[in-house]
């Protein structure tokens, strides 16, 4: 907790151990680039972010003739990565609904989530989830996952753009998933600094009072300065005041007769 912000575990994504699953289990996708042959069943997935509202997309093709579609609203939090993983659950579960047609190709642009589900180091349950899901489904089909360049005039992944795009401006939020573990950093980070602002703005003690005046807003961002400098903004320095204020002399003026302190 900081401040009035409450962060709860159950609402950001766990990751699990990769050490702690069998090398045996350990699961990897592999994917290529190679283009639409326009034959069979093939679904392009799709992820959107707009105005900060995200969706999610399916486009299902049979012999370049589209056949099915459905698009999904995810929650405003949700990233771009997140949509892009939520439209290859959605064609699994589509995949999961027809029995007559056993080659499918799936295309999508992610190559993040592609390289999530080919590697074998991956700590992320939805990516484990899915590789399961099309290691199982691999038994009876033969499914071929396939990189495609964005926004290259591909037929299949600009529908499937043109829907995820859609898919934002839906009026209700089907899908909320969990806030991710970069969000969770971000989130620590946003409300940790926030703290330490109020702190430093409204600090009644002496010590960093004069600092303050010359550098009101924090920030992690370290800057080198020369010793005079440092001198300046701390208030610690050859100053006739600075002198006085520690006993190493009794004049605490300067030589023009104003007092010797750093503003001065």
């Amino acid at each position: 907790m900081f401040g009035s912000e409450i962060l709860k575990w159950e609402d950001y994504e766990t990751r699990l151990d990769p050490h702690n699953i069998h090398p045996a289990d350990i699961i990897s996708i592999t994917y290529d680039k190679h283009k639409s042959s326009g034959e069979e069943i093939e679904i392009y997935t799709d992820g959107s972010k707009i105005n900060d509202q995200v969706g999610a997309a399916i486009v299902v093709f049979y012999y370049n003739a589209e056949i099915f579609n459905r698009t999904i609203r995810l929650s405003d939090f949700a990233t771009v990565y997140q949509a892009e993983v939520t439209g290859i659950q959605m064609a699994l579960e589509f995949m999961s609904t027809i029995d007559q047609w056993n080659k499918i190709n799936l295309y999508t642009d992610s190559l993040s989530v592609l390289e999530a589900l080919n590697t074998c180091k991956t700590n992320q349950q939805d990516i484990l989830a899915i590789k399961n899901d099309i290691l199982e489904m691999s038994k009876e089909k033969s499914i071929t996952l396939h990189w495609i360049p964005a926004h290259n005039g591909i037929q299949g992944n600009e529908t499937a753009d043109s829907y995820a795009k859609k898919a934002t401006t839906r009026p209700n939020i089907e899908k909320i998933p969990k806030k991710s573990f970069k969000q969770l950093k971000k989130c620590n980070f946003q409300c940790a600094n926030t703290d330490w602002q109020e702190r430093w703005a409204s600090s009644t003690t002496e010590n960093g009072r004069h600092t303050e005046k010359l550098m009101p807003a924090v920030s992690i961002h370290t800057k080198k300065f020369s010793h005079f400098i440092v001198q300046f903004l701390s208030g610690l320095g050859r100053f006739p005041a600075y002198f006085v204020r520690f006993g190493r002399s009794l004049n605490i003026k300067c030589p023009c007769g104003a007092v010797g302190d750093t503003l001065h």
